[in-house]
């Protein structure tokens, strides 16, 4: 009884599980961010473009969405009640509120204009979308002990013979 075993899970829901993730925190991201780089380009607000990073955050939802992509693949892959799925879980909750922490930028934004400069400090709220996010860990290791006991009476046990002591 391996947990990890790659025979254990459903290669649909591991599929499905990892569409869903790549709609959330990478296509549709992307399309709202290069829309909105778009608009300002030509508004003639490349300058406020440029002070947003947009184009580093566009880096930031690549380099964290496709990992979160991949590993929920696994998440959804394994059933629950095993411990395979709740770390595939966890590590895909860490990532996530990281994934909220870099592309926020930590909750600051400053614009600095020709006569006037604006800074926004919106951290708090920013760490609330956060603890939302890891309370989804916590969701895992409750589904994980939940469903524990079902999906041990569901894995096939090999009879343990009696062994034999030879002096």
């Amino acid at each position: 009884m391996n947990e990890f075993s790659l025979n254990e899970g459903n290669v649909g829901k591991g599929i499905a599980a990892s569409i869903i993730s790549a709609v959330k925190y990478l296509i549709f991201p992307l399309l709202i961010l290069m829309s909105a780089t778009s608009l300002l380009v030509k508004g003639g607000g490349g300058e406020v473009a440029e002070q947003l990073r947009l184009e580093d955050i566009k880096y930031v939802l690549l380099v964290l969405g496709i990992p979160i992509t991949v590993l929920n693949f696994f998440r959804g892959f394994y059933p629950k009640g095993s411990v395979s799925r709740f770390t595939f879980g966890v590590i895909v909750t860490v990532l996530v509120c990281l994934w909220i922490w870099m592309v926020t930028m930590g909750g600051n934004l400053t614009l600095d204009f020709e006569q006037f400069g604006l800074t926004l400090n919106f951290t708090g709220l920013v760490l609330l979308f956060v603890l939302a996010a890891a309370l989804k860990g916590v969701f895992y290791l409750a589904e994980m002990l939940s469903y524990r006991q079902e999906w041990l009476g569901s894995q096939k046990v090999a009879p343990v013979v009696g062994s034999q002591i030879v002096p």
